[in-house]
């Protein structure tokens, strides 16, 4: 792997308008390795509704009445109404998601070639979603942005990955951690409950 002394590449923190490329980076991901995609699928960042979103909303919610009317249902507007507020809820989730400040990102001339999630808790780091586009790999791309993220990441830091990428993170100074003395919270949000094939590391 060579050394990653690009000066065209920068390292820096998502902003909000990085949203839609870290989005699509983790759905090539998740496209290019479908087996391993169920641990991207709850890291992704929401997407922000888009126009058809909203037609599609008020549309279900126009058949509700009108079947209610025409049929002479009572109890269904009431279903509509329940129906509606919890998509509602999920508009207003996926608005107001703030998962793009966890992100930092690797660009090259406005484009993200690479990103990783990190989040912080009290007395712990997990680092999420390291991708790096296939055609960037092998130029030292996904160590840079590593190393980048420990250096602002509180200590122990942890991660799960999937045995073929051990080596790559323990070149970068992680070690191996037993499942056992991780916390049940600690377990699940590595995915190691979901995707029990993943290994947890550790980097003190």
């Amino acid at each position: 792997m060579s050394d990653f002394h690009a000066p065209s590449y920068s390292v820096r923190p998502a902003i909000a308008s990085d949203r839609g490329q870290i989005q699509w980076l983790l759905s090539n991901f998740a496209w290019e390795a479908p087996g391993r995609s169920r641990l991207s699928k709850a890291l992704a960042p929401a997407q922000s509704p888009t126009l058809f979103h909203y037609w599609g909303l008020g549309f279900l919610i126009a058949i509700g009445i009108s079947l209610s009317s025409l049929l002479g249902l009572k109890f269904l507007p009431a279903i509509v109404g329940l129906a509606s507020c919890g998509i509602a809820f999920s508009f207003v989730k996926i608005i107001f998601s703030q998962e793009w400040k966890k992100f930092w990102i690797i660009e090259q001339e406005g484009r993200i070639v690479a990103c990783g999630k990190l989040c912080h808790s009290d007395t712990y780091s997990v680092l999420y979603d390291v991708i790096v586009l296939s055609q960037y790999r092998r130029q030292g791309i996904g160590s840079a942005l590593v190393k980048h993220v420990i250096q602002h990441a509180s200590k122990p830091l942890y991660l799960a990955c999937f045995p073929d990428k051990i080596g790559f993170y323990t070149q970068l100074g992680f070690t191996p951690a037993r499942s056992s003395e991780l916390s049940f919270v600690l377990r699940h949000e590595l995915g190691i409950s979901i995707c029990p094939h993943v290994v947890p590391l550790v980097l003190r």
